[in-house]
């Protein structure tokens, strides 16, 4: 997959931290491909030196075609909502959107379907207007699930590897922070502590 690399300068910078390694970075204008970061399609944002090659083809597949039927059952839902506060001239206006944009999805599932090895995924990119709102919203662009390590199951994260650590040894997160502040009188004492070696 092709990835982004410019970005505009004198923006408005913000800051990411990598799930994988903890690292903060600054990004420019919401680019993370600006700091060498990327996300994937369930937010996991990660160094872009972790994304996952040797996926299947198969499983480049299915991704693709769970998350455009996402967005298409998205879309239709969102039909219902809107009738709330649109006119009707403006209602006939988004249910037309609406429905060019899902064909568009339909079109992009049947000829995911047909493509035969991942050489083709390139230029079906270069081809295809494909998900524009979606890599919007990620500020790069798609990264599926096959091609994350943390969706993949290859690397924790550090946020999940504290949930699993908090949930198996029934931790309690309130509690330990009032015997961190109990124990330690100042942050040196408490560095030092978890510096030394067991």
């Amino acid at each position: 997959m092709k990835f982004r690399k410019d970005f505009v300068t004198n923006s408005s910078s913000s800051s990411y931290i990598c799930e994988i390694t903890g690292d903060t970075r600054e990004t420019y204008n919401g680019e993370l491909e600006s700091s060498g970061l990327i996300q994937c399609v369930n937010e996991h944002v990660f160094d872009d030196s972790y994304v996952i090659d040797n996926f299947t083809l198969d499983q480049w597949k299915k991704d693709f075609i769970d998350l455009a039927n996402k967005y298409i059952e998205e879309n239709l839902s969102s039909i219902e909502s809107r009738k709330t506060y649109n006119t009707d001239e403006e209602q006939k206006e988004y249910e037309q959107t609406i429905t060019e944009d899902n064909k568009g999805l339909r079109k992009n599932i049947e000829d995911v379907k047909l493509l035969k090895s991942k050489k083709e995924i390139d230029d079906f990119y270069e081809q295809t207007e494909v998900f524009e709102e979606i890599e919007s919203d990620l500020g790069s662009n798609i990264l599926f699930k096959c091609q994350c390590p943390i969706c993949s199951m290859k690397i924790a994260s550090k946020s999940d590897y504290k949930r699993y650590v908090n949930k198996i040894y029934k931790l309690n997160e309130e509690k330990i922070k009032s015997e961190i502040l109990n124990k330690f009188k100042t942050y040196e004492e408490l560095e030092n502590f978890l510096n030394e070696k067991d």
